[in-house]
């Protein structure tokens, strides 16, 4: 039986570092966790002569686990504790509050490292000591980096405008902030090179080639500035009308969907600039943060204005906001929000969006597909007015916390291939004109 903990030793001789005195022990199985707060007066498991207890002890409440739960969040300062050949147990300055979670999060993450990871995210703001246990165990990747969504513009505020950027106020940074979004602080960071930007796997069908038009080799790195996004529709919206192929017919049946990368621009400046990207109804954007990169999100703001094809009136606008995530070899999907659009003429109208904290999930990817719906039109494909662009995006930032796993909780290749959200889709390179061809 475990013997009870002395008591604990004045916080004094505990900074700078953790004290080991008396009590490991073996327990029965080396995969469960037991800790038990407050209760060192209980009788302890059967021994066994395989495994052991590792006993912490925070400000004289007593904690019971094993080294490879401390290990499940990655090489830590416990772990190394638990090394050492010694009975003594290990005492931490923090309250057992924030340890708990930290232990917690430990448990849960040998079956959902992202569940792991929201609680912890959880309990930052109601622990006031949990960051720093974190950072002192080593274990402050967890925490990420924080991109909180900002606070709404006054009711006041006009949300639309004639021009995305002006000189002066402009309307964008009032939504979203200067520079305070997620994509922002990807872009502009050393790592902004490791953004995905390319398919795996990409075709080129010269039945899409207008006159004059080539198509581009897909880029190594991102532009300047700017934040891939990949634009997928339906194939039927890329009939051509001034140079029909009779053999296009049989390829958009045969590839369903079809998708490109453009590059969106996210920083000001006067030499950073982005793609026109234009959606018609029922096109998706996905936003690819990269293989072991999460983001708990709490937010977005979008700008978006309809084209003159979508005139007001015709039909409402439908926004729906999806999140995947492939963290620890499972692949999920999770519809964050689907709600209306509410455009102001044809101006850039910008969207604000936050996310209540139940709802809350991580994610690598997102996807923000629009809709046209009118309760007489059946199929906006086939329709000859509403087949061409219906809305052109300007601007998207997400705000949340972003969160990059050591690659040792990720082993192996992502079971994701970059923007591959929907497996049916078929992903071509960009075209553009060239003047020479004309």
């Amino acid at each position: 039986q475990l013997t009870s903990a002395k008591p604990c030793l004045p916080p004094d001789l505990m900074r700078f570092s953790c004290r080991r005195r008396g009590g490991r022990r073996p327990c029965v199985d080396a995969e469960s966790c037991l800790h038990v707060s407050g209760a060192s007066h209980l009788p302890g498991p059967a021994l066994s002569a395989h495994t052991e207890v590792v006993v912490v002890i925070c400000r004289g409440v007593r904690f019971e686990t094993t080294r490879r739960t401390l290990l499940r969040l990655g090489p830590c300062y416990l772990a190394t504790q638990a090394d050492i050949d010694t009975d003594e147990s290990i005492h931490l300055d923090y309250s057992a509050d924030a340890f708990k979670v930290l232990l917690d999060a430990l448990t849960t993450a040998q079956y959902d490292l992202g569940k792991a990871l929201l609680h912890i995210a959880r309990h930052r703001v109601s622990v006031v000591d949990l960051e720093a246990l974190l950072q002192f165990v080593l274990l402050g990747w967890v925490l990420g980096v924080s991109r909180p969504l900002p606070a709404a513009p006054a009711a006041e505020t006009p949300r639309a405008d004639q021009l995305d950027c002006r000189s002066g106020f402009n309307l964008c940074n009032a939504y979203q902030g200067d520079g305070l979004g997620v994509f922002h602080h990807l872009v502009t960071s050393c790592r902004h090179a490791e953004l995905p930007c390319r398919y795996r796997l990409c075709s080129a069908p010269d039945v899409l080639l207008g006159l004059g038009e080539e198509y581009v080799e897909p880029l190594d790195v991102p532009q300047q500035g700017c934040m891939p996004v990949s634009i997928e529709l339906d194939a039927f919206m890329m009939k051509r009308r001034d140079n029909w192929n009779q053999n296009f017919e049989a390829w958009a049946e045969a590839s369903n969907r079809v998708a490109s990368i453009y590059m969106l621009k996210v920083c000001a400046g006067q030499f950073i600039n982005g793609d026109v990207i234009t959606m018609n109804a029922g096109s998706t954007a996905v936003f690819d943060l990269g293989w072991r990169r999460s983001l708990i999100n709490e937010g977005l703001v979008f700008g978006m204005n309809r084209t003159w094809a979508n005139r007001p009136g015709m039909h409402h606008d439908i926004l729906s906001v999806d999140v995947t995530s492939d963290l620890k070899g499972e692949v999920r999907t999770t519809r964050l929000v689907c709600q209306p659009l509410n455009f102001e003429g044809d101006l850039i109208t910008y969207f604000r969006l936050s996310f209540p904290a139940e709802t809350q999930c991580l994610g690598r990817m997102f996807r923000l597909r629009v809709d046209a719906f009118h309760p007489n039109i059946g199929d906006y494909v086939t329709h000859d007015n509403l087949s061409v662009p219906l809305y052109i995006l300007r601007s998207v930032e997400l705000f949340g916390t972003l969160i990059e796993a050591p690659e040792d909780l990720c082993p192996g290749a992502p079971l994701l291939a970059p923007f591959s959200i929907e497996p049916n889709v078929t992903r071509l390179k960009r075209r553009r004109t060239n003047l020479l061809l004309e």
